[in-house]
């Protein structure tokens, strides 16, 4: 699995982004700006060494105009935990014999996604990297934390079973949908945002009563 980090908000031609994401996996996980995850194809595995392939898609990115660090790992978890410890134009793979010692020496500072707050709390309870974590009883950790923290105490026991999911930002434009959007839609907010864009459209098309909140009451429309 690869992760790509890039400093940038937005792609200079986000058409030309993807286009080239594609050409090296079957599946992207558009984030935003210009990171995404990449699950990678059986045959990188034969022949040629994945790490140079990515080194030349760090390439092909800068000819874009996209500095990015990029991460090759097992899972979600350390293909990002690299791209964290890599700079712009660089790459870096994290071997599976080398996850045990990235989890015991990566600082908690750089835990890929962790919120500010969630660090702060870490350090208050003496955890001061990833791999401490992992010794913490679990019943402990749902108590405070949850499903949520399970799941961490899990990435940093180095288990990361989430997949990539197929995500990419529409690039044409629609009457329909103006952009950006992103299909298909995951997230609750992600399905609110296109139900709106759609009863805006319905309303525009068809008058303001096209898109109403149904009335219990009436059981109209």
């Amino acid at each position: 699995m690869v992760f790509i980090r890039s400093p940038l908000k937005a792609a200079p031609d986000l058409g030309k982004f993807l286009a080239l994401l594609e050409e090296y996996a079957p599946r992207v996980e558009y984030r935003s700006g210009c990171s995404a995850y990449l699950e990678l194809p059986g045959e990188w595995g034969r022949g040629d060494d994945p790490l140079d392939k990515i080194v030349r898609l760090g390439r092909e990115l800068a000819e874009l105009g996209i500095p990015a660090a990029l991460g090759l790992g097992s899972s979600k978890f350390m293909a990002r935990a690299a791209a964290e410890l890599s700079g712009a134009g660089e790459a870096l793979r994290v071997l599976p014999q080398g996850e045990g010692d990235l989890l015991r020496g990566l600082t908690v500072e750089r835990w890929p996604g962790l919120r500010r707050k969630t660090v702060s709390r870490l350090f208050r309870l003496g955890i001061r990297r990833v791999g401490d974590l992992a010794a913490v009883d679990p019943s402990w950790v749902k108590r405070a934390w949850g499903k949520p923290g399970l799941a961490l105490r899990e990435q940093a026991r180095g288990f990361d079973p989430r997949p990539v999911i197929r995500r990419i930002p529409a690039t044409d434009i629609s009457d329909l949908l103006p952009p950006p959007r992103l299909f298909p839609p995951q997230t609750k907010s992600d399905k609110l945002t296109v139900l709106k864009q759609l009863a805006a459209f319905l309303r525009r098309r068809h008058g303001p009563r096209a898109a109403v909140r149904p009335n219990p009451r009436s059981g109209r429309l």
